[in-house]
Order: structure tokens, then C-alpha cells, then sequence
């Protein structure tokens, strides 16, 4: 029987999920219009290259940095949630 690889299975998933992911923000946004968080702090013109040129990639991201990059997602959905439900719990106190 073939051993179970946790990270190769963790790693498809993750491609899968950023794949979907993206997709789905770039069918809500004008195609001129897509940045990403961790564009935060880089270089102008490599921002340029990679939101309007749309130049390919010159490396692949590796395992580790997918998982902590889904992390950071995770803990974003988290945080803009805990944040709308007391943003909503303020407006329903404010309306009473």
C-alpha cells in the first residue's frame, strides 16, 4: 500500500482552493482592478508587471508559503466576521 503524503494532499487542495478563490474575485472585479494582500510593501513595478501586464510568473510558490498565505486567509474571514457581527450588534443597540 503507497504511504499517505499529508503535504502533496494538503498542497492540492490548497492550489484547488486558490484557484477557486480567484476566480471568483476576478469575476467580481474589472480585470485592471485585481491586487492582492501580500502585494502590500512591493515593489511598484513588480505590482505593475503583475496586476496590468499580466507577465507569467517567474517562480512557483512553494508548499510552506501556500500553507501560511491560506493561514492568513483564514484568520482575515475570521477577523471581518467577529468585526460585522459587532458592527451589526451596534447598529441594532444604536436602532433600539
Amino acid at each position: 500500500m503507497k504511504p499517505i503524503n499529508i503535504e502533496s494532499i494538503y498542497k492540492n487542495y490548497l492550489e484547488k482552493t486558490n484557484e477557486t478563490e480567484l476566480k471568483a474575485i476576478r469575476d467580481k472585479m474589472p480585470e485592471d482592478r485585481i491586487y492582492s494582500a501580500s502585494s502590500a510593501g512591493m515593489c511598484s513595478r513588480k505590482i505593475y508587471y503583475k496586476s496590468i501586464e499580466r507577465a507569467t510568473k517567474t517562480e512557483e510558490i512553494n508548499s510552506k508559503t501556500m500553507r501560511i498565505f491560506r493561514l492568513g486567509t483564514l484568520v482575515h474571514e475570521d477577523l471581518q466576521k467577529a468585526l460585522k457581527q459587532v458592527a451589526n450588534q451596534n447598529q441594532s443597540n444604536k436602532e433600539k
